[in-house]
């Protein structure tokens, strides 16, 4: 899925389990309330300077009053853009500064802080990305206020519309009840040959995101397991080609033997 599309349908989703949380979190004397702690930080972030991260994760243009003007313009004003990034640990999501409108080319002259003159809070935006537990596709059957809680199926909306803007590749890892099965995915299921490639050169180091040879990166060695029928089709081919190789020596054997003092040249021939 597009990294902007995954990190929309995340970030409302950990929107959503927080204010759930902050709704249902009560605090005793006894309790530590860090629940609580964390929703009024949350709730005076603002306040303290910073800005929650998950308002950038779409690509957004924004102008900047610089004191250089380097691009040219009489007013001085940078127009830039904000936008998530992978951090340099490659673990990590951050919000950088870029200088297209699609967040593709970085601009590294200006911290992003600088440029919205406020902190980025990261509290909701870690949720997307932490290793430390998966989030179940499962609906939660008890809670009535769940959007898509009276559909078909029992699964979370969001998780349905990452698996609807993502690129699939299924038939070769054998999933169960993927787009194979289920109506309106026939072009993707189409195109799933050429998407199963290009996540093959990625995962291989051989290409990068934008299709671009990758020369510097050490590739990855994969090992293959070649089927059954196609081993047996490779014994074949060595075979029929064995065989060609001894017919061919033996019709040059039997020429030469029958034929020893036979003049190509009289015969219209040329020597080799």
């Amino acid at each position: 899925a597009d990294i902007e599309e995954y990190l929309d349908a995340m970030t409302k989703y950990s929107e959503e389990q927080f204010e759930d949380m902050c709704e249902n979190c009560e605090c005793n004397n006894n309790d530590d309330c860090s629940c609580q702690q964390q929703c009024d930080a949350y709730e005076n972030q603002e306040e303290n300077g910073y800005v929650d991260a998950t308002d950038y994760v779409q690509c957004q243009k924004v102008e900047y009053e610089s004191d250089d003007d380097n691009d040219g313009d009489d007013d001085g004003n940078l127009v830039l853009y904000v936008g998530p990034r992978c951090a340099n640990s490659g673990t990590r999501i951050k919000i950088g500064v870029f200088q297209d409108e699609n967040c593709w080319v970085p601009y590294d002259d200006i911290d992003v802080g600088t440029l919205l003159g406020n902190k980025l809070s990261y509290h909701l935006l870690r949720s997307t990305y932490s290793g430390s537990s998966c989030v179940s596709c499962m609906e939660d059957n008890d809670n009535e206020e769940e959007g898509d809680a009276n559909d078909a199926d029992n699964v979370k909306e969001m998780c349905e519309n990452i698996y609807d803007e993502s690129a699939k590749c299924e038939t070769k890892h054998d999933f169960d009840n993927g787009l194979v099965e289920i109506n309106g995915y026939e072009n993707q299921l189409a195109n799933e040959f050429d998407v199963c490639t290009f996540i093959d050169s990625l995962v291989w180091d051989s290409y990068d995101e934008e299709g671009e040879i990758v020369i510097g990166e050490v590739q990855d060695v994969v090992m293959r397991e070649s089927t059954h029928l196609q081993v047996l089709t490779m014994y074949t081919q060595f075979l029929v080609i064995f065989m060609l190789a001894g017919y061919i020596y033996f019709l040059t054997r039997e020429i030469h033997i029958g034929f020893p003092h036979l003049d190509l040249a009289c015969h219209g021939g040329e020597y080799s």
